[in-house]
């Protein structure tokens, strides 16, 4: 076999390998991202669940497994090793089995958008309405006022969610409902957004779920191209039948 189209599979191999690597950094920056997120306060922290929590953990350990698996990747074309190859083969196809269950998760979670995801944004959020102003929960707060004062929205449904879920006397509502921002204006003298925030989750979520299932998708095609690049590097190795040095390299002879 000519040496040039051996070197090229091996070459590939370790291009897509790369790229294999780099989508577990990019999950595992994702993964820490969100769960500090959640922790310090941004949009997540204000649906956060004991479920949001595993699937956030769950990124981290799939990202933990890529990396761990392209690293074995590198080992298996730098050595040519076969049983390394064949290792690599069986752990990239596990990867491309989680993928699709979670880009199934995902794509199932905006097909019945209305039916679950949507009700449980609502509840869960409502729910966490009653920890708004805690002093523990400062990052909490500031999350809600932040969303309410950038789009200009209030409660999960309607301002009237604050006196319903939340610790606010009968129209009153945070400060960051009114219109015009002023302390204290949330107090029965100021005018809060007719438009509700509940929508500005759901969209938020619905966006996170196509992007987690595109991202999905991209990495298992880019896994089947990976698999065919070791399946050849396999083939070479297992039926070559020795080495020839060929322009200061070596190839293989198949027979």
């Amino acid at each position: 076999m000519c040496c040039c189209a051996i070197e090229c599979v091996k070459c590939l191999l370790l291009f897509f390998d790369v790229i294999f690597f780099l989508t577990g950094v990019a999950l595992l920056g994702v993964g820490i991202h969100v769960l500090v997120g959640v922790v310090n306060g941004t949009y997540a922290s204000l649906i956060a669940g004991v479920s949001y929590i595993y699937i956030t953990y769950a990124i981290l350990v799939i990202a933990f497994i890529i990396i761990i698996v392209s690293l074995i990747g590198c080992c298996a074309g730098v050595l040519e090793n076969k049983c390394l190859l064949v290792t690599f083969y069986f752990f990239v196809v596990f990867c491309i089995c989680l993928e699709v269950s979670v880009a199934i998760i995902a794509f199932v979670g905006l097909w019945y958008e209305d039916d679950f995801v949507e009700a449980y944004i609502i509840q869960a959020s409502r729910t966490e309405m009653a920890n708004y102003g805690h002093k523990d929960k400062a990052g909490f707060s500031n999350s809600w006022d932040r969303l309410q004062t950038d789009e200009q929205c209030c409660g999960v449904l309607a301002s009237t969610d604050w006196h319903e879920y939340g610790n606010f006397d009968a129209a009153d509502t945070p400060d960051s409902c009114c219109k015009e921002i002023r302390e204290g204006c949330g107090l029965t003298i100021g005018e809060p957004w007719e438009k509700s925030c509940g929508t500005v989750l759901i969209d938020n979520v619905n966006n996170g779920l196509y992007l987690i299932g595109a991202i999905c998708i991209g990495c298992i095609l880019l896994q089947i191209l990976l698999i065919i690049f070791i399946l050849a590097m396999y083939y070479i190795l297992k039926f070559g039948s020795g080495k020839n040095r060929c322009c200061g390299t070596y190839y293989y002879d198949m027979d």
